[in-house]
């Protein structure tokens, strides 16, 4: 088998690109001409040929390529693609600084203790063993706990710089007699001294407070790393004028659940409540948003859950991309088309190895194709063990509330796989008694019943674009990907201020309180026929998006050029959300920006309440025997090395279970057989963690060319930007085109410092070989 290294990746990838290529040229009439009836058969969406982003070709070409990379993928090693992934990238942007810092001891133990509390209230009889394995092996790392700071260069002197000139204007506008002989000077003064340019978000706004986004990264749980989402971290933290915290949590298979659950907590009370002895000052969650994309979303979730429930303070809002929050796969759309999507509905299967797969163990049963029940003994996902999958911290579909948390954002792509579910959960957290828990899911986790309507409405944004594919700013090249920068970046700024603005209350009663009184409205009006379906929230919403002038149909492509000029572009305000008094607005945005509605819930399938009672759960056939069947197919594969790692991992669980597992100290637990913490030998457990916690790939040039092409719409975007300008200059008052008025919005957001290097001392950190730390 061929090395995952930069040559062979680029050469796996080079077909992908010219077929592509050559096909999206091939159709190119046919997808441009109105009278030609089959257009919309040429890419097998439902949601035809003008709904989809395909028609860029960057686009249709980077979906081909991911989707060939995971392919890929699954022919190598898991540890193979954990070091490609992880390893450290040449940086393509000047103008940003980066520092790793570690995290103390004495806070990784406190969030420790607060994960182990949370967790026992899911069992009445408190044991950790039954439902995770124990209490310890999950404190079990090869490497301390590290984090990363991303922000522009001079960023706190910038910022506080903006904030002491604004502090003086206010002081001087209301400081009544001989007010402005003392403005005069403080004015000059200011421009006397100001050594820096201000820091401005992607309305223009100039940022003059503390902004951290805390960003945790996706991959599925076992690949992907701080360094390779790097480049999405900065345009997002650019956009709303932050700058970014990214903690470095451990991957899965060697460390699954609660692993990164305790990690992030620990970073993020790290910069709430850092210990005396550190140099980190304090930063307010008020100054703070929590965002992840995919798997990182759902970390996010749940991370805010057990901030809920241990009576940790909230940050201002959360972000949440394509989030990944239903590990069962019960919602209908991940057996729908996905032809659109560059994710594999099958599950993530690699060639044998130490790490992946574990040895049987912790079985579930099914019901097969035939009606019959069946026991599964190997495990599906990497994340957790099958007992877990269910989990409410796992599947978050299952949690008992996702009221009391702070202001929500959720983006899904229209054709991605995972929409249903993201649907789902917005819903479920906007109306929580409207979406309870199934039967199944309290019956397992008895004590959610008393969480349903405990809580208060979390005020939510949710926005579907329509045709993108899973996480579409990983192709941060093309247009999807900027509109769903912009619509992130729209909700960060908005509650950045909203937060700074309000002495918020932290508590979930505490939010709502000031998200109502700041944006009370008028009584609700009677709901009309249309939206009786909905529930009252929802209702209310929908009909005033209904019945203004903004709405329009769910296709980008209008009938009627009358309607054009009312319908409404994203761009980049920072204004709050008009949630009308409800509390969720939900959109769908096209593939040129054009906002619209959502439908009635009658039309939403993820919606459908006939679905209750199997969301959260495996079902019956579908994605479970999807997953057999390539199981087995990958079995037959590589049987050789499946019977040798196999025998390997069996003789050292047995030893590892008399010993002590690897710390020797773990007696009395039972850790998932794929963990680091599950292992005997020392040098076994080296060679296993060595992908996670001493990334060293082959491929750092292909992951930096990703990233500087990713970068490619910036100098196209300042070009646009220029000429837009000089139009100014020569006598135009506004934008000629509708997608230099989209752009313009975000003008002030690409001005940067001149390229300069970083310091050596912020380069990235170089991690030593396997230290088996427990926290």
């Amino acid at each position: 088998m061929s090395p995952f290294s930069t040559g062979n990746v680029v050469l796996m990838a080079t077909p992908t690109v010219l077929s592509a290529t050559m096909e999206h040229c091939a159709s190119w009439p046919a997808r441009h001409n109105k009278s030609y009836k089959g257009a919309e058969a040429l890419v097998g969406s439902p949601l035809g040929i003008k709904d989809l982003p395909v028609n860029q070709l960057r686009y249709e070409a980077g979906v081909k390529v991911i989707r060939r990379f995971l392919d890929y993928s699954m022919t190598h090693e898991i540890e193979q693609v954990q070091s490609f992934s992880g390893q450290e990238v040449p940086d393509s942007q000047g103008g940003w600084q980066k520092e790793w810092v570690g995290i103390p001891d004495s806070t990784i133990e406190r969030a420790a203790d607060l994960v182990a509390d949370h967790l026992r209230t899911y069992r009445a009889d408190g044991d950790l063993v039954k439902l995770v394995g124990g209490e310890k092996w999950w404190r079990v790392r090869g490497h301390p706990l590290e984090a990363e700071w991303l922000e522009p260069k001079d960023y706190t002197e910038r910022v506080k710089q903006t904030s002491r000139a604004h502090t003086s204007t206010s002081t001087n506008s209301s400081g009544g007699r001989g007010s402005s002989r003392r403005m005069s000077w403080h004015g000059f003064e200011h421009l006397l001294h100001r050594a820096h340019k201000p820091v401005k978000d992607g309305s223009g706004g100039e940022v003059c407070g503390d902004r951290v986004l805390f960003y945790v990264h996706g991959g599925a749980f076992f690949f992907s790393s701080v360094n390779l989402h790097r480049y999405q971290i900065q345009k997002h933290a650019k956009k709303c004028g932050a700058r970014a915290f990214t903690p470095n949590y451990r991957l899965a298979p060697q460390y699954p659940f609660p692993c990164a659950l305790l990690d992030t907590l620990a970073a993020y009370l790290y910069l709430i409540d850092p210990p005396p002895e550190s140099s980190q000052a304090p930063v307010p969650p008020s100054s703070i948003i929590m965002m992840g994309d995919s798997a990182g979303a759902n970390v996010i979730i749940a991370l805010l859950v057990t901030l809920r429930e241990t009576g940790t303070p909230m940050p201002a809002a959360a972000n949440l991309v394509s989030a990944w929050c239903d590990l069962t796969h019960s919602m209908p759309s991940i057996n729908e088309w996905g032809g659109g999507d560059h994710i594999i509905n099958v599950g993530f299967h690699f060639k044998p190895s130490l790490a992946w797969p574990p040895i049987p163990g912790d079985g579930i049963s099914y019901t097969d194709e035939n009606g019959k029940e069946q026991e599964l003994n190997e495990q599906i996902h990497q994340y957790c063990t099958n007992t877990l999958l269910t989990h409410p911290l796992v599947s978050i579909v299952n949690a008992g509330s996702l009221g009391g948390l702070c202001p929500l954002y959720f983006s899904a792509g229209g054709a991605e796989l995972l929409r249903d579910e993201i649907i789902y959960l917005a819903h479920k957290a906007a109306n929580p008694t409207q979406f309870p828990p199934s039967s199944h899911t309290l019956k397992e986790y008895p004590h959610l019943a008393a969480q349903v309507d405990k809580y208060p409405p979390t005020h939510v944004v949710l926005q579907v674009f329509e045709g993108a594919c899973h996480v579409a700013p990983t192709l941060a090249w093309t247009r999807t990907a900027r509109l769903i920068f912009r619509g992130g970046a729209n909700f960060n700024i908005w509650a950045y201020k909203h937060a700074a603005k309000k002495k918020i209350d932290a508590s979930p009663q505490g939010i709502h309180d000031a998200l109502v009184e700041e944006l009370a409205s008028p009584p609700r009006s009677a709901t009309s026929e249309a939206f009786q379906d909905l529930p009252p929230a929802i209702a209310t919403n929908m009909e005033r998006a209904a019945s203004s002038p903004a709405m329009t149909s769910s296709s980008s492509s209008s009938s009627a050029p009358e309607m054009k000029e009312h319908q409404r572009y994203l761009v980049v305000e920072g204004t709050a959300p008009k949630w009308a008094g409800g509390t969720i607005l939900a959109e769908r945005v096209s593939a040129h920006g054009v906002i619209s509605a959502f439908e009635p819930a009658s039309q939403v399938a993820a919606l459908d309440p006939a679905l209750r009672e199997i969301i959260g759960y495996i079902r019956p056939g579908g994605p479970i025997l999807n997953w057999i069947t390539k199981r087995r197919e990958w079995d037959a594969r590589w049987p050789r090395e499946l019977a040798h790692f196999r025998q390997i991992r069996e003789a050292d669980w047995a030893r590892a279970s008399a010993s002590g597992f690897l710390t020797r100290s773990l007696q009395g637990e039972s850790p998932p057989r794929c963990a680091l913490a599950a292992l005997s030998d020392p040098e076994l457990a080296h060679k296993v963690a060595r992908s996670v916690d001493a990334p060293q790939g082959k491929g750092k040039h292909a992951v930096a060319l990703w990233a500087a092409l990713a970068e490619g719409e910036v100098p196209h975007h300042r070009r646009k930007e220029k000429r837009r300008r000089g139009k100014k200059r020569g006598g135009e008052a506004e934008a000629t085109t509708e997608e230099d008025a989209r752009a313009s919005s975000e003008g002030a957001s690409t001005e940067d410092e001149p390229a300069t290097d970083p310091p050596p001392h912020d380069m990235p950190h170089h991690r030593p070989p396997l230290q088996v730390v427990v926290a």
